[in-house]
C-alpha cells in the first residue's frame, strides 16, 4: 500500500487534456444527487451553488440564472475580484482563479462568493485530503475538517474515476465522514491502478462542493522507434533508470542498456539511442523496485491528408490508436481493421466534447499517434502535415529546407534565364531537411531556384536583400533590397525579436534593435558578442531568400601539447598578432592573419613550450583577447568502461568530448585535479574503443580555452590468410617489428613501421586456421590464432555476405561506402553468429545495395587482433580517358581480368584506330599511360573484359588557363555541359581530393571553377572530368606553376624546379657593367618533373650579376648575392662566412648518401652584421657539423643564391681522389665513374672528390678537376 498526499497536478503535462478534465467536473456538477441532509423544495429552482477545485484553482457556480453576469470575490476580494457571466443552463467556470499569483491560490478557509443583482451565493473551502491510496484493497481514505480543525461528521463524500487516457468515466463511490472527520471509500470490485484519473468531491450540507484530485501516481514511459527515443513521467525525483532494449530478432540480451537520472519533476528523457529500435522489441525501465516493460507496437503512420483532414496508419489489427494534433485539445480513437489499417477523421465532429470537435489540418500542422499497454506504457509516433519549403543564402552558396517526404531524393537546381549553372541530387533525411551547397558567387539576385521530389516542386526566385553592416555598439542591421520592399529582420535567440522593415526609394534598409518597434512583440534588443540573426524575405508559398548575420565573438584556443593556437571569429582576413608571456617576460610573440571566415591558425614550431600559467594574448588592432593556459591534461582512457581521465586545477570543470560527434561531458576534478568523463551511462552514450578519440577543454569567461585532444591508441594487427598478409595499426612510428608463425618455426620475418603507425607484411607461409602469429616492437607483444574463417559467397542481387567459421563463434561484418570527399566511410556493421557454422550477413534487409561497395568480414580476438577478409564487389567498371597525355585508366574491374582496349574515329566506328590489351590489377584497377597514339575529342573509346563493355566519346573539355591569385580554373567544353572540378593534394599517400565542384559551360562554352569563393587555394593543382551517362569521362589534369631558380657562383650551377615539364628554358646572364648584351647565354630543357640542371657553365657567375630564365610563358630573374662560406670549423660545430650587411641567411646541415642528399638541421634567417659577417651554429642547436651542407639567400620571388659546404678531411688534397699527391686525369676518371654509378667512392675519397664543397659529387666536380689539371682554374 502507497500513501499519497493530495498535490498540484502538472499542468504543463496536461495542458491537452485540461479542458476535457474540466468538462467532466461541470458533468459532475449537473449530475451528483442533492447531498444528505439537503431538503429541495417542491416548487421553484433549486439555489444556487458553488464548487472550488482546491488544487487547480478552479471556481464553479451551478443554479443561477441565465446570461448574467457575476461579481465572484475571494475573501471579499483580498485574494481577487473576477467578472464572469452564466451560460444558458445558469453555469459558469472560471480556471486559474490566481493567475499564477501564489498568494491567491485558493486554500482551506477561503470565502467564496458569487454575487447578482442584491442576491449573493457563498461557500467556504473545508480542509479536505486524502491520504492513502490502496491499490491492493481498491480503497481512497482521507479526511474532511473545518477550517478551524473541527471534524466534518456526517458529510457525504464522492470518488469519480477515469481513464487518463481516453477520460471515460470507469467508477463511483461515494461514504460518509464519520466522527473524526475520516473517510474510506471502497470501489471494489473496481480494480484501481496507477495513473488512473481520481476527483473527490465533499458535498457540504448546503449544496456547495470542495473537491480535489489527489495524485495517484503512474510511473511511465513512451518509445518513438522513428528517433530512437525513450521518455517518461511520474517517476520518483533523482533517482537512477536502468533502461534496457531486447529485441527478439538480435542474439544476445540484453542488445543495448544504458541509464538515466529523473528530475525534480520526475522525468527522463534520452535522445537518439546508439541502437534502432524495432516493432517487437521489449523495453524495460527499472528502478531497482518498479520495474516496467512495454513491447514496440507496429504502429506506423502512413498518410497524413490535409485536404480531408485525416491521419491513416497501420497497426496491429484490431487494436486502438488514440490519434492527437500538438497544442489542440483535439484528439481521435482509430480502430484498426482487420487488415491493420486505421485512419482518423478530423473533418468532422464526432461529439459534443472539446476533444470530439473538428479541426482543419493544414501544412505544417503535427501531432501524434499513441498506444498504451495496461500499465500506461506507450509506442508514441510522430506524424506531420508536410509543408515542403526552403531557403536560399546567395552569400554563402546554401540551399536548405525542410518539411520534405522523409528519405525522398530531390532535385536542386539554379537557372539563369533558363540556363543552368548548378544542379545537385540530395536526399531528404528522416525528418524531412535537406542541404545542398553551390559554392559562393554561384547564386546571384534573379535566379531560379527549384526543389523537386519529382511530385511536388517548389520554385523561388532569389531577391536582392543582402547584408551591408552589423554595427554591435547601436545594435543595428543594415543592408540593402529591392526600392520599397519589405524586409524581415531576425534575432535567434530563446527572448530573440524581430523587426519588419521597408527598403527606401534607393534599396537602403535599417533594422534597429535599440529602440522598440511598432509592434508589442519589437522589443529593445541589445547586441552583444554572439548575437546572431537572419534577414528574409519570403515569396506566397513560403520559400525564402535568407542570409545570416551575427556579431563576431572573437575567440581562441591553446593547445600546450603541441604550441597551436586558433581561433575564429575575428575580423576577415585581419593581421593578428600573438604573445606568449611567463609572467612579465615575453617568450614568444609572432604574426598571423585571419583567413576569409574570421578563423586562423598559428603553430609555434621553435623550442619555446607553451605551459600552464602562461598568458596568450591575441590582438587584432581593436580587439584584446587574453587566456591564462590551464594545467589541463589527458591520463588515459579505459574503453572498458567507457571513461576519459586526466588531470586539471583541483574543483574546476572540463569539458570532455568526442571527435565529429555531439556527444561531451562536463565534470568536476576532485581535490587532487583528478577528473573522470564517463561515457557509459546518461542520455548519450559512446562506446570508446581502440582509435577513439577526442578533446578535453577549460574556457574561460569570455570563450577563449585551454584545448587538448585525446586518442586511445592499441597496437594491433590483422591477419589475411587469403593474401599471406598481416597488417598493423597504432604502432609506434619508426620502429621495427618482428612477425613470427608458430613461434617462428613456419616464418619469420620483420616490417618497418610507417610514420602513420601502420605496416603491411606478405609472409612467405601459406596461413591456415590455427597458424599463431606473434608481432612485437620489443615492447608491445600482441598474439592471434587464426581462426577458420572463410568468405564462401557474396550475392551482389540479394546483397548478401556468407562464409563459414566455428560453430557459435561471431562475425563482424562491415560494408563500405567510399565518396572523392569522405574517402572510405562505414555504410553499415552486422555482428552475425556462425550458427552450425555457416554464417550469413543481409545488408539488402536494412535497405543497403553492396554493388560498388567494399566489404570487410573479421572475427576479432579479446585485444583486437583479428583474421580477416575483404572483399570489393564492382558492378560499375568505369575508365577515363585524357587526351592530354593519350592515357586511359579504369577502376572498379573484376582483379586480375584481361582487358580489351580499342579506339575509333566517328568516320569508321567499326574499325579500331588503336587497339591494346591489359590486365587489372588486384583491386580491379588498370592504367594504359602515355600509349602511342593521339586522342582526341570525338574519339570513342570501349573498354570489355569479356562480360561488360564500358564506351564513351571523348568530350572537348580542356583547361585553359590558372589563376593563382583568385584561385580560379578556367577552360572550354560543349556549350552548356557540366564540368566537374577538382583540387587535389598528390602527397606521399597519393591523390586527395581537397574540394570538389560542379560547374557548366556558357553558350560560348566557356567555364570557370571559382575554389576561391569556396575558401580554397589551387597551388596543390587537380582535375577536371566530364562523366556520361554511366560515370566514364574525359580527364584533363592542370597544375599551377610556381617556377624558381637557385645560382651557385661557387661552381657555376644554375638549376631550377616546378617549370612545365619538357620545356626549352632559355638562360642569361648580363654583367651590371656590360648591360647592353648577355655576357652568357644558353638553354636546357625541363624533365618530366619540372626540373632542370646547368653545372659548370662556361661562364664565372659573380655577385651582382643578373640571371634570367624564361620558357615564353614563366620569366625569372635573380641577382646573385655576395654570398660567401668562408670558416667550416668542425671543432665547434660552426660554419661563418659573408653577405649583405644586415640582411639573413639560411644554413642547413645535410647528409650525403646512396638516396641523395637529406636535410638534417636547418637555421633560418641568421643575422649578418653591419660588417657583413655571419655565423651558423650549430654545436648550439645539439648539432654536429660531420658532412656539408649549404647555405642560401631567397630573393623576394623565392629564387636564391646557393653555395656548398662540407668539412674536408685532414691532409686531404681536393681533387686528389686516389690520394697519390697530385691532381691528374686519373682522378677526374675516378669522380666521373662515381657519378655514373660504376664504382662507390669512400669516405676520404667523396671528401676530395667533393672540389666545389657543396656536399654534393656530381658532374660539377668533374668539370672543376678537369679545368685544374688544364691550368684553367687553381687548386680549389
Amino acid at each position: 500500500m502507497l500513501n499519497f498526499l493530495t498535490k498540484p497536478l502538472r499542468l504543463k503535462k496536461m495542458i491537452s487534456d485540461l479542458n476535457i478534465i474540466v468538462l467532466t467536473l461541470m458533468i459532475f456538477f449537473a449530475g451528483i444527487p442533492a447531498p444528505m441532509g439537503v431538503v429541495l423544495a417542491k416548487e421553484g429552482p433549486p439555489p444556487p451553488v458553488l464548487g472550488a477545485m482546491i488544487a487547480h484553482d478552479w471556481i464553479q457556480g451551478h443554479n443561477f440564472p441565465a446570461d448574467v453576469t457575476l461579481s465572484v470575490k475571494v475573501n471579499g476580494g483580498g485574494k481577487g475580484t473576477k467578472q464572469v457571466t452564466t451560460d444558458e443552463h445558469g453555469n459558469f467556470f472560471l480556471n486559474e482563479w490566481s493567475d499564477g499569483d501564489p498568494a491567491r491560490r485558493l486554500m482551506p478557509g477561503d470565502v467564496i462568493t458569487a454575487s447578482f443583482d442584491d442576491q449573493t451565493a457563498a461557500m467556504t473551502v473545508q480542509n479536505f485530503q486524502v491520504t492513502d491510496i490502496d491499490h491492493a484493497g481498491d480503497t481512497i481514505s482521507g479526511f474532511a475538517l473545518a477550517p478551524d480543525g473541527t471534524p466534518l461528521e456526517g458529510w457525504q463524500v464522492q470518488a469519480e474515476i477515469h481513464n487518463r487516457d481516453n477520460w471515460d468515466h470507469l467508477a463511483t463511490a461515494t461514504g460518509t465522514t464519520g466522527s473524526d472527520g475520516s473517510f474510506t471509500l471502497d470501489l471494489s470490485p473496481f480494480d484501481l491502478l496507477p495513473g488512473h484519473a481520481i476527483f473527490m468531491i465533499l458535498n457540504h450540507p448546503d449544496g456547495n462542493r470542495t473537491m480535489i484530485e489527489p495524485y495517484n501516481v503512474l510511473p511511465h514511459f513512451n518509445v518513438n522507434p522513428q528517433g530512437n527515443h525513450i521518455w517518461g513521467h511520474q517517476w520518483p525525483a533523482g533517482v537512477q533508470l536502468n533502461i534496457s532494449i531486447d529485441d527478439p530478432d538480435i542474439p544476445g540480451s540484453p542488445n543495448y542498456s544504458t541509464t538515466a537520472v529523473t528530475t525534480a519533476w520526475g522525468d527522463f528523457d534520452l535522445h537518439n539511442l546508439g541502437f534502432d529500435i524495432q516493432a517487437g522489441a521489449v523495453v524495460t525501465v527499472e528502478t531497482g523496485q518498479l520495474v516496467k516493460s512495454h513491447e514496440v507496437s507496429p504502429l506506423q503512420v502512413m498518410v497524413v491528408d490535409a485536404a480531408a483532414d485525416t491521419v491513416s496508419g497501420e497497426a496491429e489489427p484490431g487494436t486502438q490508436v488514440r490519434v492527437g494534433i500538438h497544442d489542440a485539445e483535439q484528439f481521435r480513437f482509430a480502430q484498426a481493421d482487420g487488415s491493420g489499417h486505421w485512419t482518423a477523421d478530423f473533418s468532422v465532429s464526432v461529439g459534443p466534447e472539446p476533444w470530439q470537435q473538428a479541426y482543419n489540418i493544414e501544412p505544417g500542422i503535427d501531432g501524434y499517434a499513441r498506444q498504451r499497454d495496461n500499465d500506461g506504457d506507450a509506442t508514441h509516433i510522430h506524424w506531420q502535415a508536410i509543408n515542403p519549403v526552403f531557403r536560399v543564402d546567395p552569400q554563402e552558396g546554401n540551399i536548405w529546407g525542410h518539411q520534405w517526404p522523409s528519405g525522398v531524393e530531390l532535385t536542386v537546381t539554379v537557372r539563369d534565364s533558363g540556363v543552368t549553372v548548378f544542379e545537385e541530387t540530395t536526399y531528404a533525411d528522416p525528418w524531412g531537411d535537406f542541404n545542398a551547397h553551390t559554392g559562393g558567387g554561384v547564386i546571384q539576385t534573379g535566379y531560379l531556384v527549384t526543389v523537386s521530389d519529382g511530385e511536388t516542386v517548389k520554385s523561388h526566385y532569389v531577391t536582392a536583400v543582402r547584408i551591408t553592416d552589423v554595427n554591435a555598439a547601436d545594435s543595428t542591421v543594415y543592408g540593402t533590397a529591392a526600392p520599397n520592399s519589405e524586409v524581415r529582420v531576425d534575432i535567434y535567440a530563446p527572448d530573440g525579436t524581430s523587426r519588419s522593415v521597408q527598403a527606401d526609394g534607393s534599396g537602403n534598409w535599417i533594422a534597429d534593435f535599440s529602440l522598440p518597434g511598432s509592434e508589442p512583440w519589437e522589443v529593445i534588443y541589445p547586441f552583444v558578442p554572439g548575437t546572431e540573426g537572419a534577414v528574409w524575405q519570403g515569396d506566397d508559398d513560403g520559400d525564402e531568400t535568407r542570409i545570416h548575420w551575427r556579431v563576431i565573438n572573437p575567440v581562441f584556443n591553446v593547445n600546450p601539447w603541441d604550441n597551436g593556437i586558433w581561433g575564429h571569429e575575428w575580423p576577415a582576413e585581419a593581421p593578428l598578432t600573438i604573445t606568449v608571456k611567463a609572467g612579465e617576460n615575453e617568450i614568444l610573440s609572432g604574426t598571423t592573419q585571419a583567413d576569409q571566415y574570421g578563423d586562423f591558425h598559428f603553430w609555434d614550431f621553435t623550442d619555446t613550450n607553451i605551459l600552464a600559467g602562461h598568458v596568450v594574448t591575441v590582438y587584432d588592432g581593436i580587439t584584446t583577447k587574453e587566456h591564462t593556459v590551464t594545467p589541463l591534461s589527458f591520463t588515459h582512457a579505459n574503453p572498458e568502461n567507457n571513461t576519459v581521465s586526466g588531470i586539471a586545477a583541483p574543483f574546476s570543470w572540463v569539458r570532455v568530448g568526442i571527435h565529429n560527434n555531439d556527444i561531451s561531458r562536463y565534470v568536476q576534478t576532485d581535490i587532487f585535479g583528478n577528473w573522470t568523463a564517463d561515457f557509459s551511462s546518461g542520455e548519450q552514450t559512446y562506446d570508446i574503443v581502440n582509435d577513439s578519440e577526442g578533446y578535453a577543454r577549460q574556457d574561460d569567461a569570455d570563450g577563449d580555452a585551454t584545448h587538448i585532444n585525446w586518442r586511445v591508441i592499441i597496437p594491433q594487427f590483422w591477419v589475411r590468410p587469403d593474401t599471406n598478409t598481416i597488417r598493423g595499426f597504432n604502432w609506434n612510428a619508426g620502429t621495427t617489428v618482428t612477425i613470427t608463425i608458430n613461434g617462428g618455426t613456419a616464418y619469420s620475418g620483420t616490417a618497418e613501421v610507417g610514420a602513420e603507425g601502420n605496416f603491411m607484411h606478405v609472409a612467405s607461409h601459406d596461413i591456415q586456421a590455427g597458424d599463431m602469429v606473434e608481432v612485437s616492437d620489443g615492447v608491445t607483444t600482441k598474439e592471434h590464432i587464426v581462426t577458420s574463417l572463410v568468405v564462401t559467397d557474396v550475392d551482389r542481387e540479394g546483397h548478401t555476405v556468407s562464409g563459414t567459421a566455428e560453430a557459435g563463434s561471431w562475425v563482424v561484418v562491415w560494408l563500405f561506402g567510399r565518396t572523392p570527399e569522405q574517402g572510405n566511410f562505414i555504410i553499415e556493421k552486422l555482428d552475425v553468429e556462425a550458427v552450425g557454422g555457416n554464417w550469413f550477413a543481409d545488408f539488402g534487409a536494412l535497405g543497403h545495395e553492396i554493388d560498388n561497395r567494399e566489404i570487410h568480414v573479421a572475427q576479432i580476438d579479446d585485444d583486437g587482433d583479428a583474421t580477416a577478409f575483404v572483399s570489393f564487389v564492382p558492378p560499375h567498371p568505369f575508365f577515363s580517358v585524357n587526351p592530354q597525355d593519350n592515357s586511359i585508366w579504369g577502376q572498379e574491374w573484376l582483379p586480375g581480368a584481361s582487358l580489351d582496349i580499342n579506339v575509333f574515329i566517328p568516320a569508321d566506328p567499326d574499325n579500331p584506330v588503336f587497339s591494346d590489351n591489359t590486365s587489372t590489377d588486384n583491386w580491379g584497377n588498370f592504367h594504359l599511360d602515355n600509349i602511342s597514339f593521339e586522342i582526341t575529342a570525338g574519339m570513342n573509346v570501349t573498354v570489355t573484359d569479356g562480360v561488360t563493355t564500358k564506351e564513351h566519346t571523348v568530350t572537348p573539355l580542356q583547361v585553359t588557363g590558372t589563376n593563382s591569385v583568385n584561385n580560379t580554373v578556367s577552360g572550354s567544353a560543349a556549350a552548356g555541359s557540366k564540368v566537374i572540378a577538382a583540387i587535389m593534394d598528390f602527397g606521399p599517400f597519393g591523390p586527395q581530393f581537397i574540394h570538389v565542384m560542379d560547374v557548366f559551360a556558357n553558350v560560348a562554352g566557356e567555364w570557370t571553377a571559382d575554389f576561391g569563393a569556396a575558401g580554397h587555394s589551387i597551388n596543390t593543382g587537380g582535375i577536371v572530368w566530364q562523366e556520361d551517362h554511366d560515370g566514364d569521362a574525359t580527364t584533363i589534369g592542370w597544375k599551377v606553376f610556381n617556377p624558381a631558380i637557385s645560382v651557385n657562383p661557387q661552381d657555376n650551377n644554375i638549376w631550377g624546379d616546378d617549370w612545365p615539364a619538357g620545356k626549352t628554358l632559355n638562360i642569361t646572364i648580363f654583367d651590371p657593367s656590360t648591360p647592353d648584351n648577355p655576357d652568357f647565354t644558353g638553354s636546357t630543357i625541363t624533365d618530366e618533373w619540372g626540373n632542370f640542371h646547368l653545372m659548370g657553365i662556361a661562364f664565372d657567375i659573380a655577385a651582382g650579376h643578373v640571371v634570367t630564365v624564361t620558357d615564353g610563358e614563366f620569366t625569372r630573374v635573380h641577382i646573385v648575392r655576395p654570398l660567401t662560406v668562408t670558416v667550416v670549423d668542425p671543432d665547434n660545430d660552426t660554419v661563418s662566412g659573408t653577405a649583405e650587411p644586415h640582411s639573413t641567411v639560411n644554413v642547413a646541415l645535410m647528409q650525403f648518401g646512396p638516396d641523395g642528399p637529406q636535410f638534417i638541421h636547418i637555421l633560418e634567417d641568421i643575422p649578418v652584421n653591419a660588417a657583413g659577417e655571419w655565423t651558423a651554429d650549430f654545436g648550439a642547436a645539439g648539432y654536429s657539423i660531420d658532412s656539408g651542407g649549404i647555405a642560401w639567400q631567397h630573393d623576394d620571388e623565392g629564387d636564391s643564391t646557393t653555395i656548398g659546404w662540407s668539412v674536408q678531411s685532414e691532409g686531404v688534397l681536393p681533387g686528389d681522389v686516389n690520394g697519390d699527391g697530385v691532381v691528374n686525369v686519373g682522378d677526374a676518371i675516378l669522380v666521373l665513374r662515381h657519378v655514373v654509378n660504376l664504382i662507390t667512392l669512400n669516405e676520404t675519397q667523396l671528401a676530395a672528390a667533393d672540389v666545389n664543397n657543396d656536399g654534393v659529387v656530381d658532374i660539377a666536380d668533374v668539370i672543376l678537376i678537369l679545368r685544374q689539371i688544364a691550368g684553367l682554374d687553381g687548386p680549389q
